[in-house]
C-alpha cells in the first residue's frame, strides 16, 4: 500500500508539473499573438 502512496504521489507531481508547464506555454502563446496583432496594426 505504501509503495502504491508513493506512486500516486509521484503522478500527482508529474501531472501538476505538466499542468504549469502547458499554463507557461499557452501565456506564452497568448503573449505571441497579442504582439503579432500589436505588429500588425503598426506597419499596416
Amino acid at each position: 500500500m505504501l509503495i502504491f502512496n508513493k506512486k500516486k504521489k509521484d503522478l500527482v507531481n508529474i501531472y501538476n508539473k505538466i499542468v504549469e508547464e502547458s499554463k507557461v506555454s499557452y501565456y506564452l502563446l497568448n503573449s505571441g499573438q497579442m504582439i503579432l496583432i500589436i505588429f500588425e496594426k503598426f506597419f499596416n
